[in-house]
């Protein structure tokens, strides 16, 4: 074989190879991990101002993970009302849930609620009537 066929061979194959991974990104599904990007831009300032006041208490919610379940544990000593945990996948849109624990101070999530993956958590409160936001990260 000449060095022409194996230049034509070559360049065949790396085609093959890119229509191939193009096919391969194209039928692959992918979700966004939420619908409404200018909507959340605009409220990012107080996101920022609700998690700074997280920030400035002195015992936060505690997140636990165990192998049975997921534990929210609200402290006793603040004046903390209207939980509400949102745990958001940021691949699949229909595994998100919330759990609204409202005045109660622990909440037990058992662990086959979830599915294998990454969890976005955003615990929303209220501390003396101001908002506040709390965020974190699991790998189930």
């Amino acid at each position: 074989m000449n060095w022409g066929k194996g230049l034509t061979l070559a360049m065949a194959a790396f085609m093959a190879f890119i229509i191939t991974m193009v096919v391969i990104m194209i039928s692959s599904d992918v979700e966004l991990e939420t619908e409404d990007y200018y909507k959340r831009d605009l409220a990012y300032n107080g996101e920022m101002e609700a998690m700074s006041r997280v920030n400035e208490m002195d015992r936060t919610i505690e997140l636990t993970k165990s192998d049975s379940s997921f534990v929210v544990k609200v402290p006793t000593d603040e004046f903390i009302s209207d939980v509400s945990v949102f745990f958001t996948r940021p691949n699949d849109e229909a595994q998100d849930f919330i759990v609204e624990m409202g005045e109660r101070r622990l909440e037990k999530i058992p662990m086959d609620r979830f599915n294998p993956g990454v969890y976005n958590i955003e615990v929303r409160f209220f501390l003396k009537g101001k908002s506040c936001l709390q965020k974190d990260r699991i790998y189930v």
